[in-house]
């Protein structure tokens, strides 16, 4: 029997909940195939369980393909969000008079988990500001138990132990709430900062028939998401890390767009000036050619 294998963790929203849905499962169904789920607790472990083929595919932000392509593993990107703006930013503490400014960072201390897509925010937004990745000290909150790298974040820079954070949500949409932090830069000046689904190509060349399927889970659960963001909210406040209440999540998912979309070509050049940075800065290995790793879209793009 065919089989899929699905990475799935907390920070990837649209897996999570694909997860406990039984929609992959119903696609699967008439095509005499199955899903293996591979659940883990942060989306960097990704980067290892594709390049370790114990994963076909799987959803993270724009870093990880780039990292994986770096790293020698042939990948293709699958499908990718609308902007998300709002999901990410760097932040400071609202009552920091010494940082006004991206510039300012120099020689302080940054938050983030190293290596997702906040790696390319934080390079990215140095770089504009006429400085390098090493210009800061990065302390890393990558997770790998049951508190989610942005609590941890938001904790370090709340008690002061770092200067800024790149947050995001839910636990950067209630920092904003209370009040306790204020953004250094626009995310969209940045980037895009996209969901990024992606997988090995020797599965999408030999299984097009599951890949589209899985395609189509995305697509259909992308939407209940949209349609039913409070059942949804409902099912991560049970089931996510974190001590998070189904009114918070509901704030979380309502403020981000839902819906996998083609590679566009303003995407692909994106990725690549980053991935070009990150390079030239020796933040991963080499330099890729992205749109090597983007192929046809498949056919359930097309409606959704």
């Amino acid at each position: 029997m065919a089989e899929i294998r699905v990475g799935v963790h907390p920070s990837n929203p649209s897996l999570f909940a694909l997860r406990r849905k039984g929609i992959l499962e119903a696609l699967l169904a008439p095509l005499d195939a199955t899903v293996a789920w591979v659940d883990y607790a942060s989306g960097l472990t990704t980067l290892e369980l594709i390049a370790e083929d114990k994963i076909d595919v799987s959803g993270t932000g724009a870093t990880p393909p780039i990292s994986s392509q770096a790293n020698g593993v042939d990948v293709v990107y699958i499908a990718a969000s609308e902007p998300r703006p709002a999901h990410g930013k760097l932040v400071v503490r609202n009552d920091d008079e010494q940082v006004t400014s991206v510039a300012d960072l120099k020689g302080r201390k940054v938050a983030l988990a190293h290596g997702s897509y906040q790696t390319i925010l934080l390079a990215v937004a140095l770089d504009q500001a006429g400085l390098t990745f090493d210009d800061v000290t990065r302390v890393d909150t990558a997770a790998e138990d049951a508190k989610s790298d942005s609590a941890r974040g938001r904790e370090l820079l709340e008690a002061g132990e770092v200067d800024a954070w790149i947050g995001g949500d839910p636990d950067l949409l209630a920092a904003e709430q209370a009040g306790s932090v204020r953004p250094l830069v626009d995310t969209d000046a940045v980037m895009s900062n996209r969901s990024v689904w992606f997988g090995r190509r020797d599965f999408a060349q030999r299984s097009p028939e599951l890949l589209e399927a899985f395609v189509a889970a995305l697509v259909e659960v992308d939407r209940w998401i949209a349609e039913q963001p409070r059942e949804a909210a409902e099912l991560f406040a049970e089931h996510a890390p974190g001590a998070k209440s189904a009114e918070q999540w509901e704030a979380a998912l309502t403020r981000r767009p839902w819906g996998p979309k083609p590679i566009s070509d303003a995407f692909a050049e994106e990725q690549q000036r980053a991935a070009d940075l990150l390079a030239r800065q020796g933040i991963i290995a080499r330099t890729v050619d992205v749109r090597a790793a983007v192929v046809e879209p498949a056919a359930a793009l097309a409606v959704a």
